[in-house]
């Protein structure tokens, strides 16, 4: 089975995410993919795919990224040819079909109902052998809180492949309260006859019903009625010796279950009094634990009700890494140190000159890649610093040995697609770091590595995991993947490098370097097409960085002398 990656980003502008019990369905989706991995298949289960989410606010809409274990390029199944598309439409109809009774699940059953929502059928990719939902539990916003237009919205998109019959149909599919009659036992149960009245009940069976022939002559004449029972005499009517026996052994048999219930509930609050006893411990473990932790957070909130006295729009330490400190004064007129040679291999360079640039504004945690262009100067895309305004911004590689704030020094007025998109970050305390030299020497076909940290490759490692949770002294390596030059692109927008280097969400700001570690352009953007299954990938190149870095008062490193591989003429100080 191939590994999850990433098969598309939908922006959030629009539209909303459905919640059932004030939960979104999409934050449910790892139970609810187990779930129906446990009652349908693996194959039901990954039907949908994995979501993960990045919420928006006030100024910008939030995004889900969605990932799935599929190998081939995915394509919306709205795009395929009639004839290619059968196929895929046939997967489709298996896969609802083993979900089918899932539906009246207590638990998951509405959720599940919900998840089959799609804004579009657009958002349903064939991948070649297989197919996957994306934007599932997404609707309108005029449409996600309302039952009858979700319904709609149901039978346009997955509802014509669904086999989910008279279901559709019933206005009732998004209440708790829609349960299907099992089919079975709805057809099997015989119609029950009115129970007769006791004089009947009493009475001498029917005879049969007459034969008439051919010639319209009578048949048997049925035999006469037994005469009714005889009336009881006045004074005289006993209740039966058998009747009361039975109505003793009701009441015994009603005592005797009545005590059981009662003892058997009585041992339950002995044995629930037996196991609160037991784990008393722990609860009291539990309690200082908590106190501790509200302590901790007391002391978080003090401090940053000072740094608000002293008019700074930061907050201490937000990722939880120590080292956190105030910003100090920005000085852009910063020029390189002269450094020794560099000694060492191309991925040495690239372990110590490129950085990870973590973000986090809110509950919204940003990552994507950046390189120094001076001792304590980063250059990153804008798309990625902008993400830590009102927030924090942190930088990390091996040489820095741990995670360091960062402030932005300048950036790009713009955010346009093909624009100059840059950033310059100053990190605190100087960083002794390797500065990398930018060439305008490109060329068709030339060789070139794109160093960065794609969120596809770190989100996997628990040594990035780990620096998340607090752990500084995590540092997940540089991931370099090779590639050609396929074009230059140069006009009023912009420079551009059009290369094959495979980058991805993560690898932004981050450098693509000839074989002499000299940089060519700063990776920023893929396009994909997914009707013809082509993808592009972009880097503003140097004559942007270089304008952009000598606007904002920092002397760039430049080389022009023709690469020999293997020859790295960085100057950079020996890695620890």
């Amino acid at each position: 089975m191939a590994s999850p990656r990433f098969i598309r980003k939908t922006d959030l502008a629009g539209l909303i995410a459905i919640s059932v019990r004030d939960t979104p369905v999409i934050e449910s989706a790892e139970a609810l993919r187990a779930f129906i991995a446990e009652r349908a298949g693996a194959q039901a289960a990954e039907l949908f795919a994995e979501p993960v989410v990045t919420w928006g606010n006030d100024v910008a809409a939030g995004s889900v990224s969605w990932y799935a274990p599929v190998a081939g390029e995915p394509v919306p199944l709205s795009q395929l040819d009639a004839a290619v598309r059968a196929g895929p439409e046939a997967l489709l109809r298996d896969r609802l079909r083993l979900i089918e009774p899932l539906l009246d699940d207590p638990q998951w059953g509405l959720v599940l109902r919900n998840a089959l929502v799609v804004p579009d059928l657009a958002d349903v990719l064939s991948t070649g052998d297989d197919v996957v939902i994306t934007n599932w539990g997404i609707a309108p916003q005029g449409i996600a809180r309302d039952p009858r237009a979700k319904l709609e919205l149901l039978k346009s998109c997955l509802g014509r492949y669904a086999p989910f019959g008279e279901r559709l149909s019933r206005p009732t599919f998004f209440s708790e309260l829609d349960r299907a009659p099992p089919a079975a036992a709805a057809a099997a149960a015989p119609a029950q006859p009115a129970r007769p009245p006791r004089a009947v009940a009493s009475a001498a069976p029917a005879a049969p019903a007459s034969n008439v022939g051919h010639g319209g002559g009578r048949g048997p004449v049925p035999p006469p009625a037994a005469p009714p029972p005889e009336p009881p005499r006045r004074g005289g009517g006993l209740v039966p010796i058998a009747s009361f026996i039975i109505i003793f052994l009701v009441a015994v048999a009603g005592v005797g279950l009545g005590f059981w219930f009662g003892w058997n509930a009585l041992l339950a609050e002995l044995q629930n009094a037996r196991r609160n006893a037991v784990n008393q411990q722990a609860i009291e473990e539990a309690i200082r634990n908590q106190r501790q932790i509200n302590e901790e957070l007391r002391r978080r909130i003090a401090a940053a009700r000072e740094l608000l006295t002293r008019d700074v729009c930061t907050i201490e330490n937000p990722l939880g890494l120590p080292g956190a400190a105030e910003a100090t004064p920005v000085d852009r007129t910063a020029t390189p140190a002269p450094q020794p040679q560099f000694q060492g291999s191309l991925v040495d360079l690239m372990d110590r000159a490129v950085v990870l640039v973590l973000t986090k504004r809110g509950d919204n945690l940003g990552l994507g890649s950046g390189f120094f262009v001076g001792p304590d100067l980063v250059l990153t895309n804008r798309h990625v610093a902008e993400q830590g305004q009102g927030g924090a911004i942190w930088v990390t590689n091996r040489l820095l040995g741990g995670a360091r704030p960062a402030e932005i020094v300048a950036m790009t007025t713009e955010r346009q697609q093909f624009r100059p998109d840059f950033a310059l970050l100053r990190i605190q305390g100087a960083a002794n770091a390797p500065i990398m030299a930018i060439t305008p020497q490109i060329n068709r076909l030339d060789n070139v590595i794109a160093a960065g940290f794609p969120g596809i490759v770190v989100m996997t490692d628990q040594v990035f995991n780990r620096l998340i949770q607090g752990d500084s002294s995590a540092i997940p390596e540089t991931v370099v993947v090779p590639g050609e030059v396929s074009v230059v692109q140069t006009d009023q927008l912009s420079q551009r490098v059009l290369h094959t280097a495979p980058i991805a969400q993560g690898n932004s700001g981050g450098p693509l370097v000839d074989r002499c570690g000299r940089v060519l352009g700063v990776n920023t953007m893929l396009v994909a097409d997914q009707q013809t299954l082509a993808r592009v990938n972009y880097a503003l190149g140097p004559d942007n960085i270089l304008a952009f870095l000598r606007a904002n008062g920092v002397t760039p490193v430049t080389s022009t002398a023709p690469c020999t591989p293997g020859q790295i003429s960085i100057t950079a100080p020996p890695l620890p």
